[in-house]
């Protein structure tokens, strides 16, 4: 956008005071309550138009440039922090044709259900509104409550002629709940299927799945690495999530969809914080956490009952740890001896004896893979990233050089599955292992390197 327009006019004025900080009404804690003064610093990006002509419409276009943009967004400028919007209406020139002689009150009834269409696409890529107003947002920090806030909990104001929570279930005509909803027909079946997931009710919403043809796009995940699995715990919908485990995902398709999205959650993760509240739709949380679990025991092998995310086993958890740990020490150390880290770039490897900034950024990433282990949570690459721009553990050095996490995981899966294989560890360990159930994970060490999205070169090193 080169020069103002009547869009940036209606931001500026509408979202922001003569400071340009977002205004005091705005941040009270009205509506969601999500927005406050993070809206202040930082710079924005505004999406004025989205168009998919009608015939590529329902195959996950507009998502796919929606993410586009916010790549390429950020890449214009470094302290962009936010994506803006103001939903109208998506297709807004068959619209105009479309309302060629009808009355006034026919032409604003159209205009309702196609701004319900636009409001549902955009809240299905995740954004969120602000406040009551008619704008809608989200950021590029991971962990902004906008990323935990499901589609069916934001704040519907009564000009949307959206249907609102209260009204989902209601079938006053006894006829199906879907005649109530009839303006998801006018999505793509696609993002129909994942509205659904958070905006009807289980009943309605089970009916919509059975009644799919499920295309290939469902399997795509969104911009944040949420796939359908997780849509379905944002919005505790037990019934479809079963639907979906047994009928949509093949058994090779469910491990990887049980697994995290790009900020590392996994569809449990996002069930714990409802299931652990004192919120309405507990219990539906709750059954839905116990679908998961049990899925994920099936699926991974896991006979123990306490394996994380189904795959990794308590003593797996203990040799890991102690991996982490040990090999964090040592690569401190200048002395070390830097020619068995085969798993190492050479380029990398060939600078450790004599850098040292290199050598702390490696033993960084053991250190952060220790800290996760240590707090429940696998060390997911994207964790372990994540993890590291949020604490002191810098790891920018090592990856600037093209140092990969993925490596150091590798590198620490290949010592843990040496040490379990000599009764030594064990017999050092032996009263802390004993104090943990026997899994068949145990010794699972090569699914777990897959499950963790080694790749196969990755998987190369860690086989030697």
């Amino acid at each position: 956008m080169d020069e103002p327009s009547q869009d940036t006019l209606e931001l500026a004025t509408e979202l922001f005071d003569s400071r340009a900080r977002l205004k005091s009404e705005l941040r009270a804690g009205e509506g969601s309550g999500i927005w406050g003064s993070e809206m202040n610093t930082g710079g924005i990006l505004f999406l004025q138009t989205l168009a998919v002509a009608p015939e590529w419409r329902g195959k996950g276009i507009g998502r796919d440039i929606m993410e586009a943009f916010m790549k390429k967004g950020q890449s214009w400028k470094d302290d962009v922090q936010s994506v803006l919007l103001k939903p109208g209406q998506l297709n807004t020139m068959e619209l105009n044709i479309e309302q060629e002689g009808m009355s006034r009150q026919q032409v604003l009834a159209t205009i309702a259900r196609d701004r319900q269409k636009a409001i549902a696409f955009w809240r299905a890529l995740g954004f969120r509104r602000i406040a009551s107003s008619e704008w809608f947002a989200t950021t590029f920090d991971p962990l902004h409550p906008v990323h935990q806030l499901a589609a069916e909990d934001d704040y519907d104001t009564s000009d949307d002629g959206v249907l609102g929570r209260h009204q989902e279930g209601h079938q006053g005509d006894g006829q199906s709940g879907l005649r109530n909803v009839e303006w998801l027909e006018e999505l793509g079946e696609d993002l129909r299927l994942r509205v659904a997931l958070v905006k009807l009710p289980d009943a309605q919403c089970l009916e919509l799945w059975q009644s799919s043809d499920h295309p290939q796009a469902l399997l795509d995940p969104d911009s944040n690495g949420n796939n359908i699995l997780h849509i379905a715990a944002m919005g505790r919908k037990p019934r479809s999530l079963s639907f979906i485990l047994d009928n949509v995902l093949t058994p090779a398709m469910k491990a990887r969809f049980i697994s995290g999205n790009n900020h590392g959650q996994t569809p449990q993760n996002i069930l714990i914080e409802e299931i652990e509240g004192n919120t309405p739709s507990k219990s539906a949380a709750l059954e839905c956490f116990r679908i998961l679990q049990n899925e994920q025991r099936s699926t991974n092998g896991c006979t123990c009952g306490q394996c994380l995310d189904g795959f990794f086993s308590p003593r797996m958890k203990v040799q890991m740890s102690y991996q982490a740990e040990r090999l964090g020490d040592m690569v401190t150390d200048s002395d070390a001896e830097y020619h068995s880290y085969s798993i190492l770039d050479r380029d990398v490897k060939k600078s450790f004896k004599y850098d040292a900034e290199l050598r702390e950024g490696y033993s960084n990433v053991f250190r952060i893979i220790a800290s996760c282990l240590e707090s429940g949570h696998i060390p997911y690459s994207s964790r372990i990233i994540e993890e590291a721009e949020h604490s002191h553990w810098n790891i920018s050095y090592f990856t600037d050089l093209g140092g990969e996490v993925e490596t150091v995981l590798a590198h620490c899966l290949r010592d843990a599955r040496i040490e379990a294989s000599d009764h030594g560890f064990y017999d050092v360990y032996k009263d802390d292992l004993e104090k943990l159930p026997e899994c068949d994970n145990d010794g699972e060490f090569e699914q777990v390197a897959e499950l963790l999205g080694l790749n196969e070169l990755h998987m190369r090193s860690f086989r030697r």
